[in-house]
Parts: structure tokens; C-alpha cells; sequence
């Protein structure tokens, strides 16, 4: 390069390029601007000029009847898969594949579909002769057959257009419906040198994601740290002053319900094989000690429940960081895959131990406060409260403690400890880069500080919790 041109380019010297996904792009001012300029309507009657523009020119340039506009693509896929099948019947879909590992199972949990995944070939394509002997006879006994979702881009590789072709044929040979999980529709045409239709020919129904590439962040964390907490934090704040008497006839119940909530989040735990799904399971054990604080009704139980919510915020929110690392990182949560972080990812291990000691409660650590004070509260309840009732309650959720050390235990003997995985041997993994580093530090250092200085938190909440107590009880 000339000095001449080099001095006429722009210095992005400044600039952070992240390249963990395409996904966390932003928009630039210039599409901010067109986006607060654009013409607006009633989307419900149909009446938004600038959504019906677009729904038509997609459909157009896919070649296909209709198209219409969704909040995310987890959403598209579930609302075509549900589109093709009725209840008690099947979709046919790669093992590796989003809609099947990725998507909660929405169309089992919401619509009662069957999933039958498959092994994808070389280059991650559905293999006609697979597909054949995944349809299900025609046996009252079976699901029916109903469905083959098919991608366009698998871990960053695009499906040759031939492959998803002979896919589309052999579907339609069985009177099989066909869906393309389209996250990366325009990359992968880009690279396979055909056209939107070309590609969009090889199923009836298509997805689109407009995210990628445009930035929409969204993920576990915001959910971990802030939408749990909006329930309970509802309880203290809404429902024990308005309704206190109410409060007090429902305290029991809720006792119950807590320690129940205790015991399976921790038992579902232990059946996990996802990671990300045994820290989301955690979740609603770690809300059970919150709520077993609230349901006492006294200054020490709500304080709990208070430190327990900051604390689960902090914690999950982090271990939530550190298993969409590894994520990225390995391309898959399966922890029977996993094994020898420490020695492959050591910063990285390093911290989803800490973090994992954290979350089951450890002296010291933030984790330890809410849950140690949620069982004091249920052992010493407000007076009138049926005490059998609570101390029960707090002896399962000691045992669920227990429980917690034990599915968080299993999870790092699995994950971080042993040998790794022949299938890691020479992969060039990507440990904790300073970036991650500065996100996260920050949380393990308040992790620390609380677990030290419970203060903290309770200088902030202790007066008004007593005021709420004192108000609403009477003591």
C-alpha cells in the first residue's frame, strides 16, 4: 500500500471489531435515522406501510406466496414448524441443527411435535437415505410424519445447494413438508453463487433472520440478572404492603411451594446434559430460597430474600457469561463433550469454578447470605405462622442446599477436571480474551465484596425492610 492511500484511509486503530458473532453488530446512525424516519402503522390491522413493504419484497425475491414479520427467528421456526404439524406428529430435522438443540424444544413444549433427529453428512446436509428411514410407518402406534427442517449454515459453513436439493426430493418423495431454517439465508448465497430463490426453492416454507449482522443484543443475562427478580421483588414491594392479611393466609403455601421449588430445580439440575440448561434450571432453586425468605414474613426472611436476588443476579448472570463463552468456543453445551477445561481454557475454568462455588453457596461469597438467612427466617417465621409448616420447609431447603453442591459439583468434575477430549487435542480454543476478562472481573470482585461484606447490601435494604415488617405485621 502507498503512504498516499494509507494517509486517505480512515484510522479504525480505536475500533473494537468483535467477531464472536454476527449478532452483536450495532446499527449505524445512518440506518438509526432511516429507522426514526420511516413510515409507521397499525401492524395488527394490517396498516404499517413500511412492515407490508418489506414482507412483500421478501416474499418476492424468494419467490414465494406471502411472507410476514416476526419478533425473532426462534419465533419463525416455531410458527412454521407449527404451521406444517398438528399435534402427535413429527418433525425430521439434523442432530446438529438450531430448531432441535437451540430453540427450548417450542414446538414439543407448545404444540405437542414429535422431534426425530438425524445424522447429517460431511458437510452437515441431510442425507436422503437418513430422511428414508426416519419417516414412520403408517402405524397407529407412531407419529406421523410430517415435516423435514432442513439449515442453509451450519457452524459457519454453507450446505451445498445440491445437497439441500436431494433433501427436498427425497421429502417430497414421502409427501413430506419442507422448512429452511434460513438464520444466514443472504451469507449463504453469497457463497453458494445462487439466487434467494434458487435456494428458498428447496423448502416450502423459509425463515429469515433480519438480526444478523444488524445487532439486536438479547440473551440469558439480561433474563438471569433482571426478569427473574421482577416477580419477587414484586411481593415486597406490591403485594406484602397492600395486602398484608392476605399475605399471612398465603405465607404457608408459598413456604411449600418454595421448597418444592428448591428440590426439583435441583434435581432437574442433576439430569441435565446442556450446560447452559443446568445453570437455567439453577435458577429456580436459587428463586426458591428467595421466596422461602419472603414467605417468613420477618426483617431477617426479606433480607434474605433481598441480598439472594442481587446475589443470584450477579452470579447466574456470570456463570451465564461463562458457559456462551465456552459455547462459542467448543460450538456445543453438551458437557458429556466437554472435559479438561482447565487445561484447555484454564482462565476460563478458573472462573466457572469460582463462580460455580459461588452460586451453591459458599462462606465467603456472595450465594452464602440468602440462602443461610432463608433458612433462619423459615425457622423462626412471623408469629401465627404455622411453624411446622416453615421449619419443614427449611429443612428441605437445607437438603437442597445440598442438592446444589452436588449437581455443581458433578457439572465441574465433568466440564473442568480429567483429560480432554480427543476431539479438542489440537483445536486452536479460545480462553478468555481480555475483553471477557474486563466484563467479568467486575462481577467476580462484587461476588467477593458481598460475601465479605454482607453490608453492603443490607446497609441499603435493612431499615426499610423493618418499616416494611413493622407496618404490615406489626413486628
Amino acid at each position: 500500500m502507498s503512504y498516499d492511500l494509507a494517509k486517505k484511509m480512515p484510522n479504525h486503530s480505536n475500533h473494537l471489531i468483535d467477531l464472536r458473532s454476527d449478532t452483536v453488530t450495532k446499527p449505524t446512525n445512518e440506518m438509526r435515522k432511516i429507522m426514526a424516519d420511516a413510515e409507521v402503522g397499525d401492524d395488527v390491522y394490517g396498516e404499517d406501510p413500511t412492515i407490508n413493504r418489506l414482507e412483500k419484497i421478501l416474499a418476492e425475491r424468494l419467490g414465494k406466496e406471502a411472507g410476514v414479520l416476526m419478533t425473532s427467528g426462534t419465533q419463525s421456526n416455531l410458527c412454521s414448524v407449527l404451521t406444517h404439524c398438528a399435534r402427535g406428529e413429527e418433525v425430521i430435522i439434523g442432530n446438529s441443527y438450531h430448531i432441535y438443540i437451540d430453540e427450548a424444544a417450542g414446538a414439543s413444549v407448545l404444540g405437542g411435535v414429535a422431534i426425530a433427529p438425524i445424522e447429517t453428512g460431511n458437510n452437515s446436509e441431510l442425507l436422503p437415505e437418513n430422511i428414508a428411514k426416519a419417516v414412520k410407518p403408517d402405524d397407529l402406534h407412531c407419529p406421523i410424519s410430517k415435516l423435514v427442517c432442513m439449515e442453509n449454515t451450519v457452524w459457519g459453513e454453507a450446505i451445498p445447494l445440491d445437497k439441500m436439493n436431494d433433501a427436498k426430493k427425497e421429502a417430497d418423495a414421502h409427501n413430506l413438508s419442507t422448512h429452511l431454517d434460513g438464520a444466514r439465508f443472504f451469507n449463504a448465497i453469497t457463497k453458494l453463487g445462487c439466487t434467494a430463490t434458487e435456494l428458498a426453492n428447496c423448502a416450502d416454507t423459509v425463515s429469515i433472520c433480519l438480526s444478523k449482522g444488524l445487532g439486536t443484543p438479547a440473551g440469558s443475562v439480561l433474563l438471569a440478572a433482571i426478569l427473574l427478580k421482577l416477580g419477587s421483588y414484586g411481593f415486597v414491594r406490591i403485594a406484602l404492603p397492600i395486602l398484608p392479611e392476605q399475605a399471612k393466609a398465603w405465607a404457608p403455601a408459598i413456604a411449600i411451594l418454595s421448597a418444592i421449588g428448591i428440590i426439583y430445580g435441583s434435581l432437574a439440575c442433576l439430569a441435565q446434559t446442556d450446560l447452559k440448561r443446568l445453570i437455567a434450571f439453577s435458577s429456580v432453586g436459587h428463586m426458591g430460597f428467595v421466596m422461602l425468605g419472603i414467605s417468613s414474613l420477618t426483617s431477617i426472611g426479606i433480607n434474605a430474600a433481598m441480598i439472594g436476588m442481587v446475589a443470584h443476579g450477579i452470579i447466574t448472570g456470570l456463570l451465564f457469561f461463562i458457559s456462551g463463552s465456552m459455547a462459542h468456543t467448543y460450538h456445543t453445551r453438551d458437557m458429556g463433550r466437554l472435559g479438561g477445561n482447565m487445561k484447555l481454557l484454564p482462565k476460563t475454568g478458573a472462573l466457572l469454578g469460582f463462580t460455580a462455588m459461588a452460586s451453591l453457596g459458599l462462606p465467603g461469597l456472595a450465594g452464602f447470605w440468602g440462602e443461610f438467612m432463608a433458612l433462619l427466617g423459615a425457622y423462626n417465621p412471623l408469629s401465627g405462622l404455622n411453624i411446622t409448616v416453615f421449619r419443614t420447609s427449611m429443612v428441605a431447603g437445607a437438603i437442597g442446599t445440598v442438592l446444589t453442591a452436588g449437581y455443581l459439583l458433578w457439572m465441574l468434575q465433568r466440564v473442568n477436571l480429567g483429560e480432554p477430549k480427543e476431539e479438542w487435542i489440537g483445536q486452536d480454543l479460545h480462553d478468555a480474551d481480555n475483553y471477557e476478562l474486563a466484563a467479568w472481573i467486575p462481577l467476580v470482585i462484587l461476588t467477593v465484596l458481598i460475601g465479605v461484606f454482607p453490608k453492603l447490601i443490607f446497609g441499603s435494604t435493612n431499615d426499610a425492610v423493618i418499616n416494611l415488617v413493622t407496618k404490615a405485621f406489626g413486628g
